[in-house]
């Protein structure tokens, strides 16, 4: 749900400025989804402790497929980005 909020004020944000030099609000912006793709690369870690490889094997694995490859693709955004 925090994910959601802050893409739609960072949404927002972006429109309004889009002309305008990056300032100080784009870094608290770039700390914040760095926080939060920490936050979900943690508890994916743990889920993975957890239920080992019958974390892409069970009932769920759709779903838990879906948050790994989003995981994924959220360390490479923060890599790539800094």
């Amino acid at each position: 749900f925090a994910n959601a909020i802050l893409i739609f004020f960072v949404t927002d944000y972006e429109m309004r400025n889009l002309h305008q030099p990056i300032s100080s609000d784009a870094e608290k912006i770039s700390v914040a989804e760095l926080l939060l793709a920490s936050f979900y690369v943690f508890e994916l870690f743990l889920k993975l402790i957890v239920h080992r490889f019958y974390f892409f094997w069970n009932s769920e694995m759709a779903w838990n497929w879906f948050d790994f490859v989003l995981v994924l693709f959220s360390i490479i955004e923060n890599t790539l980005s800094f």
